[in-house]
């Protein structure tokens, strides 16, 4: 190789010498002709590339670009420890920025750890706070936001409040009414359970704080309440401490010494010392001189009944037996004069002085004031007669009648009453009759209409002063069983015909009868089994004027051929032809034997058993019929009866006593 052999590094090895002179064989430099030391360190790296030339036995083993015998990651690390913190990249936290690494190893970089060096976890929610002193570690990213002592995590109130809740009733402490309480206020009273004395017991607490809850206290706005036992609460009280019932009508009088409780005391018109609420006369100075109740300006210094005494002071100043005080100062019969200054008070044409402060019809108005008030009274004495058997009345003149005496006797007689007594006047007519049922009828002061039911005859008989006797020729009739009569007037008479329910109109022209229009059907129509009784009443109560009349029929209903009997009453017009019914049916209940008799176009008297024997008042209003007054109650059970006038009828009873007696309707 040109190199004597004690020379020769590379003897017998190296054919090439040592061409870059690094005393390195050419045929075994690594480096040859680039590398002017060659390679020092002998690590098989050329000098000029080797990082650790001269200095790493070792290398780059791992060619992260440090020598191996300084490289404190050598072999398992490709970047080595970047940031020289001495812990290798691939195990470093920190690696590349952080010069320190994670001095407290709490898993935070020291650059980035706010707790660097004294918390042994660091922050763990992350919230800024370290750990050893965060109150909400580990559960709470914002820990008390609100520093009010409660984590944001379980903090109801967060950011709004300073306390929290306090009671824990899930209400915020600056809104809630009762911070302190959990239930608040239970009773809705406006007063926490804390303080309320009366929880669940009222609706505003105690408002006066007496102690007394206020729904149980008699006065919520007085502490001292109702100091003197008045009813009337202190706030109120006009008479506090000196009275029992303050001032109950708001005058400013205590009620126990207020002159006239209920009224305003300051009222006195008259300036006599009593107030006008309990003044009787509050414009009189005088009031009521006489006592009465009646005002001495209502009743004047006028003398009404011409007693010398004026009427305020005559305590019954019309002298009608019945005292001021109790006719008072109305006017019953609006005829402008008060009841105390008038002597007929219900102008029914009986004075006051007869009609008495009573009540004769109980019907709560006293017959002074009742012109409808109304009872039967016997006039004079009965007269005992010898009639037996159905007999019949019939009216003549105002004390004067024909009676038929019955089937027994089968006379005419004629009756006169003189005010006291009945006698009888003249002779008595016999009739040939055989019948249990004869009606009569007056056509006038002197004749009367008869019919007999079983010969079926209707005949006129007269009656001269002294004795009767037949006139002109009989009418035979067919159909009929028991029939009555009533007079219509002009010589014309209604006959009720039992036998067929009807009426019929019969005319008498001073010689004959003859029958006028057609027979009418006039009962109401009766149910099955059953048939009319054995006696009715006929009776005109308006008279024939040329082309009508109003008749009144009374008639018994025997029912289901087993009774009872029932009574009942109706109304009917004629035309001139025929009847027809006026108004409704007067049902008068349950028995028999009624007559009637017409005592003007209003008022019927009737007799029978009907409701109670004995003689009645009936008023008719121009559509029904009612009862007027009480039942005069009579020992008969089958009477007649006949009316001598307005208010006055006879009365014959059949069968107890057998008499005649006279009644008057009084008011």
């Amino acid at each position: 190789d040109g190199v004597c052999d004690e020379d020769d590094l590379c003897e017998g090895y190296d054919s090439f010498g040592d061409v870059d002179g690094d005393g390195i064989c050419g045929d075994i430099d690594i480096c040859t002709g680039d590398d002017a030391t060659g390679d020092q360190d002998s690590d098989g790296v050329c000098d000029n590339i080797d990082l650790c030339a001269g200095d790493d036995s070792w290398l780059d083993l791992d060619s992260d670009g440090v020598c191996g015998d300084v490289d404190v990651c050598d072999g398992n690390d490709s970047t080595g420890d970047a940031d020289s913190d001495g812990v290798c990249n691939n195990i470093d936290q920190c690696n590349g920025n952080d010069a320190f690494g994670d001095s407290d190893s709490d898993g935070v970089c020291d650059d980035v750890d706010v707790c660097d060096g004294n918390d042994s976890t660091g922050d763990a929610d992350s919230d800024g706070v370290c750990n050893n002193i965060d109150l909400c570690n580990g559960n709470d990213a914002f820990g008390d936001t609100d520093s009010d002592g409660v984590c944001d995590s379980t903090d109801l109130c967060t950011g709004n409040d300073t306390s929290g809740d306090s009671d824990g009733d899930g209400a915020c402490d600056d809104s809630d009414v009762c911070p302190n309480d959990a239930a608040d206020d239970s009773d809705g009273d406006g007063s926490c359970d804390s303080v309320d004395l009366c929880t669940g017991d009222d609706t505003s607490g105690d408002s006066d704080g007496d102690g007394a809850c206020d729904d149980s206290d008699v006065c919520p706005n007085d502490a001292a309440d109702d100091s003197d036992g008045d009813g009337s609460c202190d706030s109120v009280d006009l008479c506090t401490g000196n009275d029992t019932s303050g001032d109950s009508d708001g005058d400013g009088a205590c009620d126990d010494s207020d002159a006239c409780p209920g009224f305003d005391d300051s009222v006195d018109p008259d300036g006599d010392g009593v107030p006008s609420g309990c003044d009787l006369c509050p414009d009189d100075v005088n009031d009521d001189s006489d006592g009465d109740g009646l005002c001495d300006s209502v009743e004047g210094n006028g003398d009404t009944d011409g007693d010398g005494t004026p009427d305020s002071q005559d305590s019954d100043s019309d002298d009608d037996g019945i005292d001021d005080s109790v006719e008072g100062n109305v006017d019953t019969d609006s005829d402008g004069t008060p009841d105390f200054q008038d002597t007929d008070s219900d102008d029914d044409g009986i004075d006051d002085s007869v009609e008495g402060a009573g009540d004769s019809d109980g019907d709560g108005i006293p017959d002074y004031q009742d012109p409808e008030a109304v009872s039967w009274e016997l006039v004079g004495n009965n007269l005992v007669v010898s009639a037996f058997g159905v007999p019949d009345l019939a009216t003549l003149g105002s004390n004067l009648i024909a009676m038929y005496t019955g089937y027994v006797t089968q006379t005419l007689r004629t009756y006169s009453f003189d005010g006291t007594s009945w006698s009888q006047v003249g002779s008595e007519f016999s009739l040939s009759s055989t019948s249990s049922h004869v009606a009569i009828t007056a056509l006038n002061g002197t004749d009367i209409a008869y019919f007999n039911n079983s010969d079926q005859r209707l005949r006129t008989y007269r009656w001269d002063g002294s004795t009767w006797s037949q006139l002109g020729s009989e009418l035979a009739l067919t159909g009929n069983t028991v029939s009555c009569l009533g007079a219509l007037g002009n010589d014309e008479v209604a006959l009720f015909r039992n036998g067929d329910a009807t009426l019929q109109t019969y005319r008498w022209d001073g010689s004959s009868w003859q029958s006028v229009g057609t027979p009418s059907p006039v009962v109401e129509p009766l149910g099955s089994g059953d048939t009319l009784e054995n006696k009715c009443g006929t009776t005109a109560l308006e008279t024939w004027d040329g082309s009508q009349a109003l008749a009144a029929v009374s008639y018994n209903v025997y029912q289901d051929f087993a009774g009872p009997t029932e009574n009942y009453l109706e109304a009917f017009r004629w035309d001139g032809s025929s009847w027809a019914k006026v108004g409704t049916t007067f049902y008068m209940g349950i028995g028999s034997h009624t007559d009637i008799s017409a005592m003007d176009s209003t008022t019927l008297a009737m007799t029978g058993e009907v409701g109670g024997q004995g003689l009645r008042a009936i008023r008719w209003d121009g559509t029904s019929f009612s009862q007027y007054g009480p039942i005069l109650s009579l020992s008969s059970t089958w009477g007649t009866v006949t009316a001598l006038s307005s208010n006055t009828a006879v009365h014959f009873d059949n069968l107890s006593n057998h008499d005649l007696g006279t009644y008057q309707l009084v008011e």
